[in-house]
């Protein structure tokens, strides 16, 4: 449909990267995390509404603050330590190697999290709800877009293997035309207990890492069967190959979240919210 083909490329000029999942994406990861929260929190329900309007505002910052952008990905197969198998952690060391300048450009996204998830320790502790809810939103945002295979690779648009556009139609016209399917059959996971929020955002992303041959390789697959039109039939095609590896990652996004949040009121000392 040339509809897909030209909003497609309105929104990738229009910033770097698109958005982690779309709108109705992030939103349904947000609000799935909030209802995994277990009852110890005692987390106010018409907080719900809240944290599910706001966890794209972090998408809506970047037309105004220049440094947001790379704060949504990370190019984590740019780096040598990351070809070789070793665990990124410091951006202090990659600075001293790439220079300052070349990781901002590969993206920032799991050391974005933990200043947010550290701000959320923060207002726990200090009771301002406003801060709170402002901070879940965020991190919500931030950790639905480490488990988006495209905000974690070099390849992130195609434009390595002559597959431009792949990012948002994968993650926006995909997913938003499965959205039913999607909203009725998301699962809470069994991820396991966080206790390290540094480690198990960069755990994450390189888990997301691993799926980029999946999902480049289901677009080939799916254009050259609609040789190369990208309409209702690419974009069936398209969910038939990736069904399993999509919904593997909004389960794990949503319920990874919920335990992040945890871990965040766990920190602050288990406050009453008030």
């Amino acid at each position: 449909m040339k509809l897909f083909r030209n909003y497609a490329v309105v929104v990738l000029l229009l910033i770097n990267s698109a958005f982690g999942w779309g709108d109705k994406g992030h939103k349904l990861i947000a609000v799935s995390a909030m209802k995994y929260l277990p009852a110890e929190m005692h987390i106010p329900t018409s907080w719900n509404a809240d944290i599910e309007e706001h966890s794209v505002d972090a998408d809506t910052r970047k037309g105004d603050v220049k440094a947001e952008g790379p704060r949504h990905f990370i190019d984590i197969d740019y780096y040598s330590e990351y070809s070789d198998g070793k665990k990124i952690l410091s951006r202090d060391e990659l600075a001293a190697k790439y220079g300052k300048e070349m990781v901002e450009k590969q993206g920032v996204l799991p050391w974005a999290t933990v200043e947010v998830f550290d701000n959320l320790v923060e207002s726990f502790k200090s009771g301002d709800n406003t801060k709170i809810k402002y901070y879940m939103s965020d991190l919500a945002h931030y950790v639905a877009d480490a488990h988006q295979p495209m905000h974690t690779i070099l390849n992130y648009n195609g434009q390595l293997t002559g597959q431009k556009g792949v990012h948002a139609r994968y993650e926006i016209f995909m997913v938003d035309s499965n959205y039913s399917f999607i909203e009725s059959n998301i699962r809470k996971s069994n991820v396991g207990p966080i206790h390290d929020i540094q480690s198990c955002i960069f755990d994450v992303i390189r888990e997301s890492n691993t799926y980029q041959t999946v999902l480049m390789s289901a677009d080939k697959l799916s254009s050259d069967k609609t040789k190369g039109v990208f309409n209702q039939e690419y974009y069936k095609l398209m969910w038939f190959y990736t069904e399993f590896v999509t919904m593997d990652r909004l389960d794990k996004a949503a319920s990874r979240l919920a335990n992040i949040y945890y871990l965040a009121w766990e920190k602050a000392g288990k406050p009453t919210i008030k």
